[in-house]
């Protein structure tokens, strides 16, 4: 999905994304207060992430459309399964647990969701200012 695509998607569904400064090409990342968040774009429906895992706990926040999760273990064991939907406080976000691996899988078109990383030293603490370590978020 290309910037204008995903400024159009934030445009139409009252989103509140800054999109000033960012061009084409660019993560669409932003460091807030205590915390980073990630856009995700799935813009058709069965858009799948790729199986993958995170170094740290994370939240996620569905922002438009609706997702499946599958979380496993390293084994491939499936630990859980679970859909989650935009605007649906009981549904709208999950915790990613760390060395998790997962699959995002979009159930509807111009489906958006947040990934939100806390700020992190690189011996793993938990701190409010953006610290600069990259692995924090991946």
């Amino acid at each position: 999905m290309n910037y204008d695509q995903v400024k159009h998607l934030h445009v139409r569904h009252g989103l509140a994304l800054e999109m000033e400064g960012i061009k084409e090409g660019m993560a669409f990342e932003q460091v807030i207060g205590n915390f980073m968040r990630r856009l995700n774009p799935l813009p058709n429906k069965g858009d799948v992430t790729g199986d993958h895992e995170h170094h740290f706990d994370h939240m996620s926040f569905v922002a438009n459309g609706s997702i499946r999760v599958v979380a496993r273990d390293r084994a491939g064991n499936v630990l859980w399964e679970n859909d989650f939907v935009a605007r649906d406080p009981a549904r709208d976000c999950f915790l990613v647990k760390k060395e998790v691996r997962h699959q995002i899988t979009a159930l509807e078109d111009d489906t958006l969701f947040y990934c939100m990383y806390s700020h992190r030293t690189p011996q793993g603490d938990v701190v409010q200012e953006y610290t600069g370590y990259q692995a924090a978020y991946r």
